[in-house]
């Protein structure tokens, strides 16, 4: 075993969504997720595993604003099928699984958490 690699993406980078304007920023987190696959091939034989987490709204300075109004508030969480916006913790403890033992098997792939969003 030599090491882990995690990427973060975004959800743009797997979905389009309407009336979010963000066309640049969803190519380059797309090639994200395609960078991580080649990495995970060309480094796999070296024992090397690459991985890419996918992740939705997440409670962040960036999003705060949003989270100010009740409406706003409430119209985003309810975008959500387990509505609630999520928090870092959802982050790192798939980061942690990833890296584990437990998730020796694990290459290449790509890990969506977004509280069920692309689900709908």
């Amino acid at each position: 075993k030599i090491g882990n690699i995690i990427n973060i993406s975004s959800l743009l980078g797997i979905r389009a969504i309407p009336n979010v304007p963000l066309s640049i920023y969803g190519a380059t987190k797309a090639g994200i997720i395609m960078f991580t696959k080649s990495i995970a091939v060309e480094y796999g034989p070296y024992g090397v595993r690459c991985n890419c987490i996918v992740p939705s709204t997440i409670r962040s300075p960036m999003i705060e604003p949003y989270l100010q109004d009740e409406k706003s508030k409430e119209q985003l969480e309810s975008s959500f099928p387990l509505r609630r916006i999520g928090n870092t913790s959802d982050i790192s403890g798939a980061d942690a699984y990833l890296c584990s033992d437990d998730a020796n098997w694990i290459t290449g792939t790509t890990l969506t958490i977004d509280g069920g969003f692309s689900a709908k």
